[in-house]
């Protein structure tokens, strides 16, 4: 099993990674390694700036692990996670302005990737199912 692990105090170190997160799922074999990408932005910045309330005494953990034909994304802040359900409740009501610039964070991380999930408070976990079986990536 192939992974990679971080960890970020602010949004400037983890942009000094970005390259490297790429790259890592790029030979992954991700299919979709820019939507998963803009997912795993979207999940650190939320951590950074609504879990840990943009404290660099807290830390947000980014760990990417493949399994098989899985590559599993998680994230992990040391804040309060926002209860899922309130959220989406929220965006089901009428009223609810899509053209929002706040909170559509979980929206664009669902379209991102093909399973989104909250193994426990302060985790997002996201899935993408390969193409290419394990060892297999293709050019």
């Amino acid at each position: 099993m192939e992974s990679l692990e971080k960890n970020f105090h602010s949004r400037k170190e983890f942009e000094l990674h970005v390259r490297m997160i790429r790259h890592f799922l790029t030979t992954q074999g991700c299919h979709s390694c820019d939507l998963l990408f803009v997912a795993i932005n979207e999940a650190v910045n939320n951590a950074l700036f609504h879990g840990n309330q943009n404290d660099s005494s807290k830390t947000v953990s980014l760990r990417i692990l493949r399994h098989g034909r899985e590559l599993r994304v998680f994230i992990q802040d040391e804040g309060n996670r926002l209860d899922r359900d309130m959220f989406l409740r929220h965006w089901s009501r009428e009223d609810a302005d899509p053209l929002s610039e706040h909170g559509r964070g979980f929206i664009i991380m669902e379209g991102c990737c093909d399973r989104l999930s909250f193994p426990k408070p302060g985790t997002i976990c996201m899935t993408v199912i390969l193409k290419e079986g394990p060892g297999e990536v293709s050019a």
